[in-house]
């Protein structure tokens, strides 16, 4: 994969079509990932930061989909 990421993005989209996959962002994915050890301890703070953050948008997300819920859906299950 290191050594020939445009082949590794290949492969990938070809041999695992049902991932829905493509060649081009896997190779550009594959040139930008850095192989270098992290310990549990060392990687704890920046992965609460992450999961905090998605968390958030979630909240986000959820909230913006309540928000745009079609009347019709909204109405009360006596009033049909």
């Amino acid at each position: 994969m290191l050594a020939n990421p445009e082949a590794a993005g290949k492969l990938i989209e070809t041999q695992f079509p049902q991932l829905g996959l493509k060649a081009a962002p896997m190779t550009a994915s594959l040139k930008n990932i850095t192989w270098k050890f992290t310990s549990a301890a060392d990687a704890r703070k920046d992965t609460d930061t992450f999961l905090a953050q998605l968390a958030t948008l979630v909240r986000r997300r959820s909230s913006a989909a309540r928000c745009r819920t079609p009347a019709s859906t909204t109405r009360p299950r006596w009033s049909e």
